[in-house]
């Protein structure tokens, strides 16, 4: 198994090659700065901080899931581990992103899914994300999803500090 770290990631054991609809990306939680520097747009909202994603990277209750077609980034998604004193933990999916070019393959939905086979491997057995509920794309993607979510009514606040 590979030693956990920035230069060689954290996760799963084992890459997931799959290939479908024209966009034959590799599907790997073994994620790499060096990755980082080949990003389609779209992928991510803004660019990437070196120091931030050292940071993420080197942070076990991170996890990173990237598709990758010729040495680019075409998708990824993002969870972090959260634990709390009475409850058992659970992956907060923070964000999924697919370059404009690679949409309407699946990939989001296959993308989240990988994020959920890491998770059992790890005896987590819930995980959320929150949505804009005008987002058709994304929910028809998680609705692809297995198992099946179940919605739940939510509000969000932010702050800025």
């Amino acid at each position: 198994m590979k030693e956990e770290g920035v230069e060689n990631g954290h996760g799963a054991a084992e890459w997931l090659d799959t290939r479908r609809s024209g966009i034959t990306p590799i599907f790997t939680p073994w994620v790499s700065l060096d990755q980082l520097d080949s990003v389609a747009e779209g992928v991510f909202d803004e660019a990437i901080r070196q120091d931030e994603a050292r940071a993420f990277l080197k942070d076990p209750s991170h996890i990173m899931m990237l598709a990758i077609e010729d040495e680019m980034v075409v998708g990824m998604a993002s969870g972090v581990v959260i634990r709390h004193p009475d409850k058992l933990r659970e992956l907060w999916i923070n964000e999924v992103g697919v370059a404009d070019r690679a949409r309407g393959n699946g990939l989001a939905q296959r993308l989240v899914q990988g994020l959920f086979d890491w998770s059992v491997g790890r005896d987590i057995r819930t995980a959320w994300l929150l949505m804009d509920p005008d987002n058709e794309a994304a929910a028809r993607s998680y609705a692809k999803v297995e198992p099946a979510a179940r919605s739940a009514p939510a509000v969000m606040l932010e702050w800025s500090l």
